[in-house]
């Protein structure tokens, strides 16, 4: 099962689930579709490690199950 497939296949049983998707290629039509989906973010690589952190600190922020410290 390749990434495309994955997206699918996830997209399709677990339909509210956030996907993160990184893929070195641009023009792929998975990314084009994935990027028009909400609930999916787009990686390009190489990564910037700021990128990654911000992306994971909003993610926690806003996640249902985040406990206040």
């Amino acid at each position: 099962m390749d990434g495309g497939e994955a997206y699918r296949v996830m997209r399709k049983e677990k339909p509210d689930v956030r996907i993160v998707l990184m893929t070195a290629y641009y023009t792929d039509a998975i990314v084009q579709e994935a990027q028009r989906d909400e609930g999916v973010d787009v990686f390009f690589k190489p990564l910037a490690i700021e990128e990654i952190a911000a992306f994971l600190r909003d993610t926690k922020k806003h996640s249902p199950t985040a406990r206040s410290r």
